[in-house]
């Protein structure tokens, strides 16, 4: 799903911007946590409590035979962080998850990982740095060095599928 979202959108450069992307979804509103606060008539620090100790979150409605999504995150802290969550919040929303457990959180993750660190900018990495690429992960898509770590163990996928071929020619590598 987030090599599709990466060539349905036309994204040809990184780093990729999660916001922009969720606030295109439809039939989902993207706001603040004091924005979300300020709508439904709550002071900011009461709204807080709501928020617990996560970065944002996704509320998902059913009515009148129609789904709407209400994604509200925290903004300010660590920018690679919150590009992250951003970047799984939407993958909570295009999956169509409904808050069942642990395996959507892992899937939002994945997906997360997927769209701001491409499986074929990852391999390119990889043939031009070998196993010590990290750093240059970690500029280019804008994400922290201990995630770049962890994507540039991530295995190879088939060079034959479509959407990645695809993904592959939008994206050029920029040293």
């Amino acid at each position: 799903m987030a090599y599709r979202v990466i060539a349905a959108r036309g994204i040809t450069a990184l780093p990729v911007h999660p916001l922009p992307i969720l606030r295109a979804c439809r039939d989902t509103t993207v706001m603040t946590g004091e924005e979300a606060a300020e709508q439904i008539g709550m002071r900011p620090h009461e709204f807080e409590r709501f928020f617990d100790r996560a970065d944002a979150f996704t509320l998902r409605q059913e009515a009148a035979g129609k789904t709407r999504y209400i994604v509200v995150y925290r903004p300010g802290g660590n920018p690679e962080h919150l590009r992250f969550t951003l970047a799984h919040e939407l993958g909570h929303r295009l999956l169509g998850h409904t808050g069942a457990g642990q395996s959507e959180e892992r899937e939002a993750d994945c997906f997360a990982s997927h769209l701001l660190c491409p499986q074929p900018y990852i391999d390119d990495m990889r043939e031009q740095h070998g196993e010590l690429c990290a750093e240059q992960i970690a500029q280019a898509c804008y994400v922290s060095i201990a995630c770049a770590r962890n994507l540039a163990r991530r295995p190879r996928y088939p060079e034959e599928d479509p959407v990645l071929l695809r993904v592959k020619a939008l994206l050029t590598t920029k040293e």
